[in-house]
């Protein structure tokens, strides 16, 4: 679903000595959930080690009131998971969308003036592309404030930072997306950009749609390990597929080292592109499927609203 634009940056970024190269994406996503593990078996010690005969009264109050609270919100995890699958999916399409069909038509990775000239035929497509990601992003903060909800009992602390990483890559995709309104300044005629010649032009469009693939890179990193956090709490909830967890953790490692191999080898982003970004697309369309059609699964939800 994301990443897909890094093939205008990966095009021209191959070379033999990059096949020396074994990234260990596996082990990625192993010691992400293993990291998760940790830090919620910390977490579940603090919270014994405060439940003593002391408190014992006061937790059970605070219980009972937290009980009455998510019963008078009559909180349906039905129809809210069936809610994030729905925008979940819009998010994939969205998505899709934007890169395959909008950016890789106009963008040509090593030629500026072949760049510059589609972009001046097509501004509208360009636009369209950026208001369909606006819409994207806002879906996906929704989706990470359900997810949050739905998989708090899972691990509180855990799930508020699965949805604090998603929220984070959307801020920077959101600044991230100025710079497509880059080519439109400079190719739509203004006055004051005049002065500046036409080769001149075409290579500052092309160097800020180039920045714009490297600030989709930064935010994928985010985004990855907010995938490796959501695998982990799927897995661990139980009322939600296991094999999802799984794909949705190996989705993250394969995010966050297609990211790190664009900063630090582009010769072996360009031979992991774009097969690295495959598991990636069916964790997230299968989650979404399932989550639409699916939901949760009642008998294993461990709050009855």
């Amino acid at each position: 679903m994301r990443g897909w634009h890094l093939l205008l940056h990966s095009k021209e970024m191959t070379g033999p000595g990059a096949r020396a190269f074994r990234v260990p994406t596996l082990s990625v996503a192993m010691l992400g959930l293993l990291g998760c593990r940790v830090l919620q078996s910390l977490l579940d010690r603090g919270q014994a080690s405060g439940n003593e005969p002391g408190n014992a009264m006061a937790v059970e109050r605070a219980d009972t009131i937290a009980g009455h609270a998510i019963a008078a919100e009559r909180f349906s995890p039905q129809a809210w998971a069936r809610a994030a699958g729905a925008m979940y999916l819009f998010v994939v399409i969205a998505g899709t969308f934007a890169e395959a069909f909008v950016r890789s038509r106009l963008v040509d990775g090593a030629d500026a003036a072949l760049t510059a000239a589609n972009i001046a035929q097509s501004p509208m497509l360009l636009r369209v592309g950026i208001c369909a990601e606006l819409l994207m992003w806002v879906f996906d903060v929704a989706i990470a404030v359900i997810l949050y909800t739905l998989l708090r009992p899972a691990g509180q602390v855990v799930a508020a930072i699965m949805a604090a990483l998603r929220l984070v890559a959307v801020t920077v995709l959101e600044g991230n997306a100025l710079l497509q309104f880059v080519p439109l300044l400079l190719l739509g005629g203004a006055g004051f950009v005049e002065p500046v010649a036409l080769a001149q032009r075409e290579v500052a469009v092309l160097l800020a749609m180039k920045l714009h693939g490297i600030g989709y890179g930064m935010s994928l990193v985010f985004f990855g390990f907010h995938c490796l956090v959501l695998g982990w709490l799927v897995m661990r909830a139980g009322w939600f597929p296991r094999w999802a967890g799984v794909l949705l953790a190996l989705a993250g490692a394969c995010y966050v080292v297609n990211s790190f191999a664009l900063f630090l080898a582009p010769p072996l982003a360009g031979l992991l592109f774009p097969a690295i970004l495959l598991p990636a697309f069916v964790a997230e369309l299968g989650f979404a499927l399932w989550l639409l059609a699916r939901g949760v699964r009642l008998q294993r939800w461990p709050v009855a609203g």
